[in-house]
């Protein structure tokens, strides 16, 4: 077993200034075993790394990288081990290499940088001191493990979970994590809160939950829920009746709970009862009211024809809303379309709500053309209004990614004209709101925006996307 060799503070950059005040420890080493299973261990790796705000297992790693070595780190038990016996002044000169590359600032070559890792795997660093915000040399192999074990540890997991994941895989995911998200929001949105287009959805989502109860039994449809279920609305107001009598009992979920109307014979004969008797004190020729606590007098009005006794007639029974089969539909799919193929899909999405079936129909209605696919799915789905467009576009996102992710090249450039349809429809503030959607969520590349921003012949559609098309020139400049 070899010595530990280096101690003491040292400046990091390799500064003589001897009050600099960015200072690290020595690194201290220990080669441990024989024959072919020698090993250096990296004693004061953990402090080293502390001081270079790194994780330890990065310079572990580029220990491992320079020389061609496997590594062990165990961050538990601070554990980091490089195989092979390796000199003191080889590894401090590997270090050094390992601070100038990922410590340094480029531009100031102050150590306050942070490591960032967007969500396209690019590696930058981030000065404190200057601002300076450069990317780091992403050929180096250390790249690779840090964009799989960012700084923050937020990525990591799902790095190493989805790294096997299959394409249809990842399609279904990212779909049940859009109807998770709508869940969720839709659970913590009050009802005050609600826009016209979610109370419509809400609405939906109970009819067709009725309609899939009704159609679990035996079909007769004579039941008390049925006739409970005829019409739906406000509580009616009787008097000393709270809100808190008329609750049912148990935990039920306020969104879940569903008010009606009794519409049966005996209840219409009751209320039919009681606007009798109301006209009988009315006719009688006297009024007691009250006002501010008083006791007030109405005088009888002039003499009128005698009312005739109200007739108590037996009500039709007032008939179920048309509500329309299947999971939720989206809100307006149904359209006066002209041609038969883009109508027959807008009949499908009122009726299936899973994005991987609309996918799979589109392409089966246009012979697996993706194109016409995406422009059918857009215009079917995709409300082309403002800012009601910027709602629908996220509800087709996922039959998108059904289709590719990224779409096949002639579909993101369908995509793309679809702005102009925006544009000349009076919606043209959603162009750059459904743009950025498209690039979030990985359908169309930078390239083919940028493209249809400069054929296009759509002027109020080139306009409205300008910002955003701006903001991703920018952003493909600063990557360079």
């Amino acid at each position: 077993m070899a010595g530990m060799g280096g101690g003491g503070m040292k400046n990091i950059g390799g500064s003589t200034d001897q009050f600099y005040r960015y200072k690290m420890p020595g690194l201290q080493r220990k080669v441990c075993g024989r024959g072919n299973g020698i090993k250096t261990q990296l004693v004061n790796c953990a402090m080293v790394a502390r001081a270079l705000h790194r994780p330890a297992g990065y310079v572990c790693k580029f220990f491992g990288c320079e020389l061609g070595a496997q590594t062990k780190i165990d961050d538990n038990t601070s554990m980091y081990i490089v195989n092979g016996a390796h000199e003191l002044d080889v590894l401090e000169e590997i270090l050094a290499r390992f601070v100038r590359m990922f410590v340094l600032c480029s531009n100031c070559d102050l150590p306050e940088t942070d490591l960032t890792v967007d969500r396209k795997g690019t590696i930058k660093q981030v000065c404190k001191a200057c601002g300076c915000n450069a990317m780091v040399d992403m050929t180096h192999k250390l790249c690779t493990y840090i964009a799989n074990n960012p700084p923050d540890g937020t990525a990591a997991a799902k790095a190493k979970g989805r790294k096997k994941e299959s394409q249809k895989e990842r399609r279904l995911r990212k779909a049940r994590e859009a109807e998770e998200e709508d869940a969720a929001a839709s659970k913590s949105k009050s009802r005050k809160d609600e826009t016209p287009e979610e109370r419509a959805a809400r609405k939906a989502r109970r009819a067709a939950r009725k309609a899939a109860a009704a159609q679990s039994h035996d079909g007769s449809g004579d039941g008390d829920d049925d006739d409970e279920a005829n019409v739906t609305g406000e509580l009616p107001t009787v008097e000393g009746m709270t809100l808190d009598d008329a609750a049912p009992a148990g935990n039920v979920d306020p969104d879940e709970l569903e008010w009606s109307v009794d519409t049966s014979a005996a209840a219409q004969e009751a209320r039919m009862r009681e606007l009798g008797s109301a006209a009988a004190i009315l006719e009688s020729g006297k009024t007691e009211a009250t006002a501010n606590g008083n006791h007030v007098e109405v005088p009888a009005p002039p003499a009128a024809p005698a009312v005739p006794a109200l007739e108590v007639k037996q009500m039709e029974s007032v008939p179920e809303p048309v509500s329309q089969p299947g999971p939720v539909p989206v809100a307006e799919v149904i359209k006066a379309v002209e041609d038969g193929p883009r109508k027959e899909l807008a009949t499908f999405v009122s009726v299936e709500a899973d994005p991987l079936a609309v996918g799979a129909k589109a392409l089966e209605i246009y012979s697996q053309d993706s194109a016409a696919a995406v422009s059918s799915v857009l215009a079917v789905m995709v409300t082309p209004e403002y800012p009601t467009a910027t709602q629908d576009v996220a509800r087709a996102v996922p039959v998108l990614q059904s289709i590719g992710a990224p779409l096949p090249t002639k579909a993101q450039l369908a995509a793309c004209k679809f702005m102009d349809e925006l544009a000349d429809s009076g919606a043209a503030e959603a162009v750059p709101h459904v743009l950025k959607a498209f690039y979030d969520d990985d359908l169309v590349e930078e390239e083919a925006m940028i493209g249809w921003s400069v054929a296009s012949k759509n002027a109020k559609a080139r306009d409205a996307a300008s910002p955003f098309i701006e903001w991703l020139e920018n952003a493909e400049e600063e990557s360079d």
